[in-house]
């Protein structure tokens, strides 16, 4: 089973990240240009070659192929179509807090089409994750692509606890027990 990515948000998040992480100083274009991964990597991951045959026969000896942009929907399919019990409910780990970067180039044309040029096969290969496979695992599991799932996003829930519970401690635990200490000190 595996997962893709659009390529060319993909490419833009990684190039964020090492620029971010102090990993990398070159600009998008040498990165391009000199770092492998921010080339055709989902091919390259697949096939162990650049060779979109390979990759696209790859995905479909899966068992499951999710699409991170309809990653509900994905999750949905996979709890249907596995044989176990899954508990889908998640929470993002990595939220880029600044994505200036990332933003800056999704609105330039010449980053973009370069980032194309540079993912030329991976685009192909997500095409037919979303085109082919997507929808006939879909269709197994009893769903539309385009359909509209609940998420499993589990954050607004256990953010709100953890504030109830961060609230409750505050006023019935902390406060309490300083007051205690002031009274006993005498400064009260």
């Amino acid at each position: 089973m595996t997962f893709v990515r659009e390529p060319v948000a993909r490419v833009f998040s990684h190039y964020q990240e090492s620029v971010m992480t102090g990993k990398n100083r070159l600009s998008f274009e040498q990165s391009l240009r000199s770092n492998e991964k921010l080339e055709n990597l989902h091919v390259k991951l697949m096939a162990g070659e650049r060779s979109l045959d390979k990759a696209k026969r790859f995905l479909e000896k899966c068992a499951f192929v999710g699409v991170t942009e309809k990653f509900d929907l994905s999750l949905h399919v996979l709890e249907r179509l596995s044989p176990y019990h899954l508990d889908p409910y998640y929470q993002p780990r990595r939220l880029a807090v600044d994505n200036r970067i990332k933003t800056s180039l999704e609105r330039d044309g010449a980053m973009i089409d370069l980032a194309k040029e540079f993912n030329r096969l991976d685009l192909e290969l997500y095409d037919f994750a979303l085109g082919e496979i997507l929808p006939k695992l879909c269709e197994k599991a009893g769903l539309s692509p385009s359909e509209k799932v609940a998420s499993y996003d589990n954050r607004s829930k256990r953010v709100k606890f953890k504030y109830r519970l961060g609230r409750f401690y505050n006023k019935m635990v902390y406060r309490q027990i300083c007051k205690w200490q002031l009274r006993k000190t005498g400064k009260v």
